[in-house]
Order: C-alpha cells, then structure tokens, then sequence
C-alpha cells in the first residue's frame, strides 16, 4: 500500500492572487517497513500557511531510518506521582531505538503514573484488521484560512488524536490491553517553532538541531485525564482535572541517536510564567537551545541559539546543569537579566536505557529579585 503524497509538497504554488484554501487531505501508513528515500520537511514554506502546525512532516513516509512522532502530556502538580504521556509513532526502533517495539513502524506508546507510586508502560503495536492486513495510521489535516486541524486515528491501537476549538483531545480505547479513557488539553500559551513564536515566518527553521525538526504547538495546557487500567492483576483508576499539559511532534530524515548525543526537555510553571526548554548536543559537540517563557498566556520571548556561546554582545540563551538530583537553568531574559530555575526531580515516572523522565518540584528567580515556587516535567536523553 502506498501512502497519500504529503502536502507540503502536493500543494500548487501560491499565486500572485488571494489563494484559495487547500481541499481537506488524509495520509495513510500502513504499519510496513519501508526502504525507500524520504523527504523532511525543515524550513516553514508558503504553501504550509493554511496548514495545521503539526501535519505530517515526512515524505511521502517515514523509512526505516527516519521519524515522525506526537507527543501528548499532562501531570497532576498536586500529586507529581499522577501523570499521563501518550506518544504516536510512526517510526522503527532503528530510527528511534528507544521504542520497544522491534518491527513495527505504527505504534503508540502510553505511559502512566497512578496516585500511589505505581506506573504502567503499555506499548501498542499496531495490528491486523479486515480493512489492513498489518495495521496502520491514518493523520487527517484539514487546511483553514488561519491555519488548519490535524486528527489521527492510529487504527487498531485503539488510539487517537484531534485538534478542537480550544485545544487537543487524545482518546484511549485499547480494551483489549484493559486501556481506556482520554486525555484533553485546553491551550493557555501561544505555539511556537525553534526560534520564533511567528509559526508562518517564511523560511523559519523547523529543525532544533540538524536532522531534526521539532514545533511546539502546545507549551501549555489545562489538562483533565480520566484513564482506567483494567487487567487481570491490575484494576486502577487515573482521575484529575487541574493538571498542567504540553504537546509537541518531532521528526527526521536520520535515525534520533544519531543526530543527538545528549537532550534535556523539559516544561515547567510557577507564578504567571510557563516555560518550555529544550538543549540538546549533536555527535560534533555542537550545543542547540530553545527556550520559551509565556506569562499570562501571552509571549515574553521566544530564542535559540546554536554552540554553548551567545555572539558577542548577545546573552547566551539557555544554560542545563543536571546531576541525578536536580536540573538547574540560567535563563537569559531579553534584556539579560537571568532567570534562574532549579528543578527537583521529585518523582521519576521513566528510567530505561538512555532515557530518563520526571516530575518535581521547583524554584524560580526572575531578575535576582522575585521568587516563585512551581512545578515541572522533564525527560533526558543520552547516547
């Protein structure tokens, strides 16, 4: 089965006149290992403007030495032992090796943490079904004037993503695995790209480091979870309705660990201010940084920054030091002043491999004057 040409590439050239808004699209993987070259998409183009931020970036579908992968979180900052992190793969462990699939290019993969302590990893590969002989992911984008929805349906998971009026919904109904309930995220921070809030600015850069593309479509969100997992030996609840959300999609044209040696994510909130930071490390030692603060929902800055070092007469953007107890940030305001934030890392949700996630507790000081306590998630990566 051949997958739907992605747009960003079908789309006709905009004219000289007022283009008219694309016809919906739907793009089909089947859960197939494919060898053939791909196409990532990098740099914002003109014909991506009615486009939804996170529309498939690879094309026409991930090999197996590329990727394309949602991200859907939210924790409970009364409880950091409650939280829920649901990624939609369309990738191999070749390309993404911290999958635990091994064949499989159609996957989900749902992480929980119940109130107690206890967690439950649940990888889904995709199955076989009268419609597809080996399962598959159907993404949906509907272009509008000010930017369009995206919906997946990764069939025969029992999972699912949609874009609504004020946010994203994820649905879970994998019975089968005793897995059912739904997450929803309502938007309270604009999206934003690598470098910029300005998420159409022709020819933005997309990609957080070479071989890597990463928006970030939802820094922050209010997030209710209601889960139930249902097993033989295990019969537990999730339920909050006051959490703290986020969503992103990452994807590349080169398998992850061989583009990045380290990378440290993570998404915090404390007084007025929510954040997003990512620096990650290439293979050449080359550093990458982005970060994004919001206070009230609306953008104080948004920056990036290539090596360990800001151009002269410039404020380096994003400083990680992390050891197993904390991560602390030095963060360059605009005017370089410092914010200075210091992460407990409370609850560890995920330790396998070279990847690392939490949830803690944190103190920020905002221009060597004002305090704020918070909450935060983060994930660390090393190769």
């Amino acid at each position: 089965m051949k997958p739907t040409k992605l747009l960003f590439l079908g789309l006709a050239a905009l004219t000289a006149g007022t283009p008219s808004v694309p016809a919906p699209e739907i793009f089909t993987y089947p859960n197939e290992l494919s060898a053939g070259p791909v196409n990532a998409q990098f740099h914002v183009t003109p014909d991506t403007a009615y486009l939804p931020l996170d529309h498939p970036r690879v094309s026409p579908r991930p090999n197996q030495t590329s990727f394309d992968w949602w991200w859907f979180s939210a924790y409970n900052p009364a409880n950091l032992n409650e939280s829920l992190v649901v990624k939609f793969y369309l990738a191999t462990n070749a390309s993404f090796p911290l999958r635990a699939t091994t064949t499989d290019a159609v996957s989900v993969d749902v992480f929980v943490g119940f109130a107690d302590g206890s967690a439950a990893p649940v990888m889904i590969e995709a199955k076989p079904a009268d419609f597809t002989p080996k399962g598959q992911a159907v993404v949906n984008v509907e272009p509008r004037p000010a930017g369009g929805r995206v919906a997946g349906d990764w069939q025969t998971t029992g999972l699912t993503f949609r874009e609504v009026d004020d946010g994203f919904e994820v649905r879970v109904d994998a019975g089968w695995m005793g897995l059912t309930g739904s997450m929803k995220l309502k938007t309270l921070a604009p999206p934003r790209l690598p470098c910029t809030a300005s998420t159409h600015q022709p020819n933005a850069p997309l990609s957080m480091l070479p071989h890597v593309g990463w928006i970030n479509t939802v820094p922050d969100a209010s997030a209710s979870v209601s889960l139930a997992l249902n097993t033989r030996s295990t019969n537990k609840q999730l339920n909050f309705s006051s959490g703290i959300g986020y969503h992103d999609q990452k994807w590349g044209d080169a398998p992850f660990h061989s583009s990045v040696r380290s990378w440290y994510w993570g998404t915090a909130r404390f007084g007025p201010y929510s954040l997003v930071y990512l620096q990650s490390t290439s293979h050449s030692d080359t550093t990458y940084s982005s970060v994004h603060l919001a206070r009230d929902g609306r953008e104080v800055f948004t920056k990036c920054q290539e090596d360990s070092r800001a151009p002269e007469g410039d404020c380096d953007a994003l400083q990680v030091l992390s050891n197993e107890e904390r991560t602390t940030l030095r963060i360059a305001m605009g005017d370089c002043s410092d914010l200075l934030v210091s992460i407990e890392k409370t609850r560890e949700l995920v330790e396998y491999g070279s990847v690392g996630r939490w949830t803690g507790v944190l103190e920020a000081i905002v221009a060597e004057e004002v305090k704020f306590e918070g909450t935060a998630m983060m994930q660390e990566f090393h190769f």
